[in-house]
């Protein structure tokens, strides 16, 4: 009997592993049925695992997966798609070949499955980009920041222009409210311009000077300028119009979080850093003094910072010929006119984390968790709201805000994990992927929303 149970549980282990949120590599290598050469950003899919990844250089990739029995799909513009079924966690390698079935397109390459490869490179990475009306300028950078370059590319896969000498290291591009594209390093700021098919940069000024200038800058809407201040603790937000014809300034609102200034009033930690806080006492000297034990109130401050008093989340942006704030504090999208009019609210819950219930089931306690990733994001061309949310493997789902009634709807999966600056146009997503080698590179892709 003893025999009989050991072997019983030897053959239900698997099943009971394969049960829990085990995470197993399954890695392998795509090449081309006819000419055997290795098949680079094919799109590989798990049926039911929600993760995703694609084939480096070599053709070789890798991918996580917790259930089974599942099933890789395998995708690639101009070959026929694959689906090859797995029962568990195969032993080695899968070798897959993949049929070609109509001519590579250049420019942009489609992948099947919604995606485009935007950007890819052997020797250089996407460290950021920008999309304007035309096309797409982004910065990429070979080997070094040093060697960075700036590439402008139309929506097509055409590549227009290219500047191949930056000064210093740049890191960012950034947008200001006037729709200008500078370029940072760290310590100045070079505005971006065409001259013909020529990028050109002019001189540089002090990033400090600039972000003091246009840093709460938001956006441009007719003859007003909108600007957001934020102030004490970044726990209140201000925000402005500049009328630019008559320079009238006009502070049209104030949003805090009244819980986060109840708690302040309940708690000074406003004190300056000199202050200390007695928090112990230690056993008296020989000489009968004591010995007290200090801690600087700064260290609360920042404490309570973190933990409780995190800046708060109310952007406002430009939609069509309106303003609106996401007003997360009080739970309302705020829409006004060009004269700063309110015109309407709609209520929004989707910010609001769900209260822990003691009582939940060991299931959905060992389920994914999805959490709001705090950003809002606007389709200027396909006038529409979304958000963003991450669930606990790294992947963000893009949710459409719904106008009139706040409530969201689930759109799309960004199909890679942990992407990086995802902006939406037109009816695309685009993001920045590196992959799962830490020798690949940074590359631009999109993905068509449904």
């Amino acid at each position: 009997m003893k025999v009989a149970i050991q072997i019983l549980f030897i053959l239900l282990c698997p099943l009971f592993i394969l049960g829990q949120d085990f995470k197993f590599s399954v890695s392998g290598s795509v090449t081309d049925r006819k000419t055997g050469e290795p098949l680079t950003d094919v799109n590989i899919k798990s049926s039911n695992n929600n993760t995703g990844t694609i084939t480096n250089e070599s053709g070789d990739f890798a991918i996580s997966l917790s259930i089974f029995p599942t099933s890789l799909i395998f995708t690639h513009i101009g070959y026929s798609s694959l689906k090859v079924n797995l029962e568990a966690p195969p032993i080695g390698k899968i070798n897959v070949q993949l049929t070609p079935e109509v001519t590579r397109l250049s420019g942009v390459t489609v992948i099947t499955d919604r995606i485009d490869t935007i950007y890819r490179d052997k020797k250089y990475s996407v460290l950021d980009y920008e999309l304007l009306d035309d096309g797409i300028l982004l910065l990429i950078f070979k080997y070094t920041l040093s060697r960075a370059e700036l590439l402008f590319r139309t929506y097509d896969g055409e590549d227009k222009a290219k500047l191949t000498i930056l000064p210093g290291r740049p890191f960012q591009l950034f947008r200001d409210c006037l729709g200008n594209v500078h370029l940072f390093t760290k310590t100045r700021s070079f505005q971006i311009y065409f001259e013909g098919d020529n990028i050109k940069l002019m001189p540089g000024v002090d990033i400090d000077d600039f972000k003091d200038i246009m840093g709460d800058c938001k956006f441009r809407a007719g003859d007003h300028l909108y600007f957001q201040k934020r102030i004490f603790h970044d726990l209140i937000l201000k925000y402005y119009s500049a009328d630019t014809a008559s320079k009238d300034w006009t502070l049209f609102r104030t949003i805090f979080d009244k819980d986060k200034m109840a708690f302040i009033n309940r708690n000074a930690i406003a004190v300056p850093e000199k202050d200390l806080i007695l928090i112990s006492a230690m056993p008296g000297t020989p000489d009968g003094s004591v010995w007290r034990g200090y801690r600087n109130i700064e260290v609360q401050n920042r404490f309570a910072k973190m933990a409780y008093l995190a800046p708060v989340y109310a952007p406002m942006q430009r939609f069509g010929d309106t303003v609106c704030i996401f007003n997360h504090p009080d739970s309302v999208i705020e829409f006004y006119d060009l004269s700063n009019t309110l015109l309407f609210t709609t209520p929004i819950k989707y910010h609001v984390t769900k209260k822990y219930d003691p009582l939940r089931t060991f299931a959905s306690a060992w389920a994914k968790s999805v959490k709001w990733d705090k950003s809002v994001i606007i389709d200027e061309q396909k006038r529409k709201l979304y958000t963003l949310f991450i669930r606990s493997n790294g992947q963000k789902e893009l949710r459409e805000i719904n106008i009139k009634t706040g409530e969201t709807s689930l759109v799309m999966k960004i199909s890679f994990p942990y992407v990086e600056k995802i902006k939406v146009r037109d009816g695309y997503a685009y993001f920045i992927y590196k992959g799962w080698i830490e020798t690949e590179k940074k590359k631009l892709f999109r993905q068509r929303i449904d």
